[in-house]
């Protein structure tokens, strides 16, 4: 069984491969290398996620937070908030989002479900297929695994693309790397 869940995976991200769309990919590295700051947000699972690539981006010299931590600051007018949201209608997730817009933020979601509450918010919607809680999708593997798979891959697509647009080397990565660890 689990060969047959890991078959899925490999098969389902070689179809993400295939129908990705390179414009949408390059405008959501636009947004990320001209904001002053990148906030991160997602529930649960999608939350490990979203922090994961906001350790990537502070990796790369960008202003990096995720929403929620004790020491993330102000969010502020041409910020970003990256929104990981499978159904495209978690509560929290939406609430921030709206909150970025009414602070003059631009807000990029992320998520398995194009037509969303939170897709109305944005200003760039990334289209990660797969499933969500209570959809009908038949898959081995449970809940929006698929989706947050991807999005974890799509997430790292991001950081290679940024790193060839602001010039950043490997070598430029580790010199950010925790030390203290």
């Amino acid at each position: 069984m689990a060969r047959e869940a890991v078959h899925e995976f490999v098969e389902h991200l070689s179809g993400y491969e295939k129908m990705m769309d390179e414009g949408t990919m390059r405008k959501a590295v636009g947004l990320l290398s001209s904001a002053p700051r990148v906030f991160v947000y997602g529930a649960g699972r999608a939350g490990w996620v979203g922090r994961a690539f906001a350790q990537r981006l502070m990796l790369l010299g960008l202003n990096s937070y995720f929403v929620g931590e004790t020491i993330t600051p102000a969010f502020g007018p041409g910020d970003v908030l990256v929104a990981v949201s499978a159904s495209g209608k978690t509560a929290t997730t939406l609430t921030l989002a709206q909150k970025a817009r009414d602070l003059n933020g631009k807000v990029m979601v992320v998520t398995a479900t194009e037509q969303s509450p939170i897709s109305v918010l944005a200003d760039h919607v990334v289209f990660v297929p797969g499933r969500t809680k209570g959809m009908e999708y038949r898959s081995l593997l449970p809940l929006s695994t698929l989706f947050l798979n991807t999005a974890q891959v799509i997430f790292d697509a991001m950081v290679v693309e940024l790193m060839r647009v602001l010039k950043v080397s490997e070598k430029d990565t580790l010199k950010r790397h925790a030390t203290l660890e």
